[in-house]
């Protein structure tokens, strides 16, 4: 499965727009991945935390976020993880992708359907969470949160690793819930948009 993606590639504090429209399949299903978007990736290299699997490799310099199932190509090989689908996020340097399965944690937080304002409070549920697991004191100014991408440059890239987790993780818990595709526009803006609000208040350091 893949979806439609505005993709963001950052070079340092800027900022480039990555426009990746809708894969088809060979067999022209939207849900018929079109071939390995990391063709060159090498080998991954997985990691269990809280009963999710969460893997990495090599990227090959396209921008992208999608869905898998595992064993396909551009997707980690059976057996990394209890579950059989993946949500994987392609950097220019490295994909990373994050076993699709129910987490626990955030569970009681998640929203039950694809509501966009649900989810963007949940959004600043999770990047609390991630600030917290950074060892930073600092609470999300969602109401400040923008929901269209500023189009501006970074003034820091001390946030990236917090941000780009988030983004995964993200993007995880839209594939769980089925609403990739509802929620792939809305999940890539506030993440740029969180990686702007927190560099510009230097809370990386």
């Amino acid at each position: 499965m893949r979806s439609g993606w505005l993709g963001l590639a950052r070079t340092g504090p800027f900022l480039a727009l990555v426009a990746c429209s809708t894969a088809i399949g060979p067999g022209g299903d939207p849900n018929d991945p079109p071939g390995d978007p990391s063709p060159e990736g090498g080998d991954w290299e997985c990691a269990t935390a809280d009963e999710i699997t969460q893997c990495e490799r090599a990227g090959t310099g396209e921008r992208q976020s999608y869905t898998c199932t595992a064993g396909e190509a551009g997707c980690p090989p059976s057996g990394s993880a209890d579950g059989e689908d993946w949500a994987c996020i392609a950097e220019e340097t490295e994909t990373k992708c994050r076993e699709v399965a129910a987490e626990t944690v955030t569970a009681s937080m998640r929203p039950t359907d694809c509501d966009v304002p649900a989810w963007k409070t949940f959004f600043c549920q999770l990047a609390d969470a991630q600030l917290a697991a950074h060892g930073i004191d600092y609470t999300m100014p969602c109401d400040a949160l923008a929901d269209q991408l500023q189009l501006e440059p970074l003034s820091s890239g001390a946030c990236n690793e917090l941000v780009d987790q988030l983004e995964l993780e993200s993007w995880t818990e839209a594939a769980y819930a089925g609403c990739t595709g509802a929620l792939s526009q809305a999940i890539t803006a506030w993440c740029y948009n969180t990686n702007l609000m927190l560099s510009g208040a230097a809370v990386c350091q």
